[in-house]
């Protein structure tokens, strides 16, 4: 049984105009295990949209409340914002485009006994056309401690944890700055102190939009954002350890180049493939059509 001390709060960024909120709101609120409170906090002062969707939504009495940053501050913001206000010793965060599997509270809480200061759960991934059609799963195999996240990014989205508020703001929360792996960023600050735990029963529903704003359209952000986390751990790492993180953010921006801009993506791929010293990202090396040629024969 979960300790009645133990309380989570929800966490929900949004812009106020994406219609997969409505969906965001009644996940949350027909929980097997209700959380204390859904704090939904509005970028910018675009109320309108929310107030219809709590207007048609079942809360089944959830206690909801909906702030506003003033002025447009973006997601990193807009959660500590709302983890700065709420009111329970953990927190749970879920993006207005993905949603909780019923039971998905319930499941993670049931992780807290291990004593763990951060919990991540499995995720079904699916595109924004086809909300029903699970692509892939991914599921939360092992507990995670920091030389594991130096490899890249093996909790994922913000929408599949929850974490110890005290810890939260401690580490610093989420960097405001940061316009891209602002969550790879919140974790290895998150397990520098600590470890995370597997809730590999919990499941989140990720949403993988139609029209996906990708940094492979703006490789300036996320070299940008990744020079700026290296900043961060250039004076606190060893050589080794330091080469390893830098090679993981090459080859994320590799990855998610190759397929819009494969030429641009080569020299990210070289820089992981040199720095790790090990045939990991090989495959980049070649573009994308070929690696589907490959991927048919062998199916």
């Amino acid at each position: 049984m979960l300790d009645p001390q133990i309380t989570i709060s929800v966490v929900t960024p949004t812009r106020g105009d994406n219609l997969l909120l409505r969906r965001a709101i009644q996940s949350v609120c027909s929980q097997t295990l209700p959380p204390s409170e859904l704090i939904i906090v509005v970028d910018g002062n675009n109320y309108a949209p929310v107030e219809s969707y709590l207007a048609d939504a079942d809360l089944n009495k959830t206690s909801i409340r909906v702030i506003s940053t003033g002025k447009k501050r973006g997601a990193n913001a807009c959660r500590n914002l709302g983890v700065a206000i709420a009111n329970s010793s953990y927190i749970a965060f879920l993006d207005d485009d993905d949603s909780f599997d019923g039971d998905y509270l319930e499941k993670m809480s049931s992780e807290v006994a291990s004593g763990f200061d951060l919990y991540y759960a499995s995720k079904a991934l699916c595109y924004e056309s086809n909300l029903h059609r699970t692509v892939r799963e991914v599921l939360a195999a092992r507990d995670i401690d920091f030389d594991d996240l130096l490899f890249g990014n093996a909790i994922g989205t913000t929408s599949s944890v929850m974490l110890s508020k005290e810890v939260f703001l401690r580490v610093g929360g989420f960097d405001e700055e940061l316009c891209a792996y602002q969550d790879y960023d919140l974790w290895l600050r998150f397990l520098y102190i600590s470890r995370a735990r597997s809730a590999k029963n919990a499941m989140v529903r990720y949403t993988i939009p139609y029209a996906r704003q990708s940094i492979g359209g703006n490789t300036d952000v996320a070299s940008g954002a990744a020079k700026r986390i290296l900043e961060k751990w250039r004076h606190r790492l060893g050589g080794e350890a330091f080469q390893t993180l830098e090679a993981s953010l090459s080859f994320s921006i590799a990855k998610t180049l190759h397929r819009k801009n494969y030429i641009r993506s080569i020299p990210y791929t070289l820089r992981a493939i040199v720095l790790h010293r090990r045939l990991k990202g090989v495959a980049l090396l070649l573009p994308s059509w070929v690696l589907r040629i490959i991927s048919r024969s062998t199916t």
